[in-house]
């Protein structure tokens, strides 16, 4: 194949990341210094857009010993060639960026954009466009837009008007991540997006800084489309207060609604950073070598004493899909850590979680792991729920005694394991349990004080009792889950279910 052919591949499939791998070997084995540097250029931006977006195995993407040695060498190569090979680009757009060794990021006016886009995809595999100077019809119905899988409109004030004339386009089949932040929208928009098949397809949509209240945002989340988005921005929008977040809290606990814990959760989220050290190179080695025991892995990293390496556990672990579902305990517990660094990387770990696991786990999740209420108030709402089975008020309340037996042994200066109380004939109705609950977090809350004084110790009791409670939810979570697998039905093969049809 030829470097024509290669260009060819890469324009008509700009998704696919072997073409260009296969592109940078075929430059490096041409034998000159400029060839030579742009296979490595495209190899080195491939491992951080890899890592960046955790494809593929843990080990591919968290060697974070290699990262700033990958960054300084784009950096260095950039420096060196880029005039020559932004050249093609550089005339026809505003600004540039490259994204895994090409140029896929622009900048540009919606009218320059629209007389050059020909010879820009003929020149670039483009995927992100940052468009200014508003939305017109012209560019709503350009062919173009259907080469693009992310927009971003931000701060360009386009309004309801211009949002409508967007999503009326018949070219936005490949469009996944949409950027609308300060964009002067209002509930009118709300309604246009959750009536909209497109809302369907995104998995960023950035919503930031308009004029949205709580009904709207409601409205989006009513969506028959809502669902597939996996970050979702609402920082900004000064009539979602405090107040509409507790009405979306209560909503979710009145009629639970997985989808809208989804939202929420990503909503608890705020920008993620990544953090690395030994131990979180380790833990990514140990899950690459044992996929199978991957979220056994990194779910002892959600245990470690540093919170960087419960962050990085709990990103690592977002990526693994329903292959992250047996630490699904260990996330509801880390979500009501007092650490907001953890918190942020938990939410959006459970968020992707959530979709995969059977429904009705999900419905209990939204009273278990509602991050808008205390864990406290989440407790109570589960244990005071009358479909809580039976088996699970059992077991909760040996859980109960024996962590209580626990704590007892503990306060008392024992050695060695605490000792076994009988559990067989505990009462287990929800003021049993409520009261026994009461008991456990007390003891905790003693616990956490007791080497303090004044307000110190009333500091520390409380933050022990937050712990416990949210140790309890985990508890919960745990006794719930393989019960509730174990009775959701099995996929069928999809040849058999093929047959069938048939």
């Amino acid at each position: 194949m030829n470097e024509q052919a290669f260009l060819a591949q890469i324009l008509d499939n700009p998704d696919d990341d072997i073409t260009r791998l296969a592109y940078a070997d075929w430059l490096m084995e041409q034998g000159d210094p400029a060839s030579a540097a742009r296979g490595e250029f495209i190899q080195v931006q491939i491992q951080l857009y890899r890592r960046t977006e955790g494809l593929g195995n843990p080990t591919d993407w968290i060697d974070a010993a290699r990262v700033p040695q990958l960054k300084a060498r784009e950096q260095e190569l950039l420096g060196t060639h880029l005039i020559t090979w932004a050249s093609p680009v550089a005339g026809l757009v505003d600004a540039y960026q490259f994204r895994r060794g090409f140029i896929e990021q622009i900048t540009c006016e919606s009218g320059k954009f629209l007389r050059n886009a020909e010879a820009l995809f003929r020149a670039a595999p483009v995927q992100r466009a940052r468009l200014t100077g508003g939305v017109s019809k012209r560019l709503a119905d350009s062919p173009f837009l259907g080469k693009l899988s992310e927009l971003d409109f931000q701060r360009q004030q386009i309004g309801d008007t211009g949002l409508r004339l967007l999503l009326a386009s018949p070219h936005l089949d490949r469009l996944r991540w949409l950027d609308l932040n300060a964009c002067y929208l209002t509930n009118r928009s709300a309604e246009a997006l959750a009536d909209s098949p497109v809302l369907g397809q995104l998995v960023h949509l950035n919503l930031g800084y308009n004029m949205f209240n709580i009904q709207g945002i409601q409205r989006l989340f009513a969506s028959q489309y809502w669902g597939k988005t996996r970050s979702l921005v609402l920082t900004g929008n000064y009539y979602l207060d405090s107040r509409a977040q507790e009405l979306l809290a209560q909503t979710l606990k009145g009629s639970p609604q997985p989808t809208l814990l989804r939202s929420v959760l990503q909503m608890s989220s705020r920008e993620q950073r990544e953090y690395s050290n030994a131990r979180v190179r380790q833990l990514a080695e140990e899950a690459g070598r044992e996929p199978d025991r991957a979220a056994e892995i990194l779910g002892e990293g959600l245990k470690d004493g540093r919170r960087k390496v419960r962050s990085a556990s709990a990103q690592m672990l977002a990526q693994l899909g329903v292959g992250g579902a047996p630490a699904l305990p260990k996330l509801v517990q880390r979500l009501f850590e007092d650490s907001p660094l953890v918190r942020d990387h938990v939410a959006p770990a459970l968020a992707r979680l959530l979709p995969e696991l059977p429904g009705e786990l999900q419905t209990w999740l939204c009273l278990i792991a509602n991050p808008l209420l205390t864990p406290a108030t989440n407790l109570k709402a589960t244990l005071d729920s009358p479909a809580l089975p039976a088996e699970v008020r059992q077991g909760f309340a040996a859980v109960c005694a024996r962590r209580l037996a626990w704590w007892e042994h503990v306060g008392k200066g024992g050695a060695g394991p605490a000792p076994v109380p009988e559990t067989a004939a505990l009462a287990h109705d929800h003021v049993a349990l409520n009261a026994m609950a009461q008991q456990v977090v007390q003891q905790a809350g003693w616990h956490a004080a007791r080497h303090h004084k004044g307000n110190r110790a009333r500091e520390e009791a409380t933050k022990g009792q937050r712990r416990e409670y949210a140790w309890l939810l985990a508890r919960l979570c745990e006794l719930l889950q393989p019960m509730l697998s174990m009775a959701a039905p099995k996929p069928e093969p999809v040849g058999r279910a093929r047959a069938r049809k048939k």
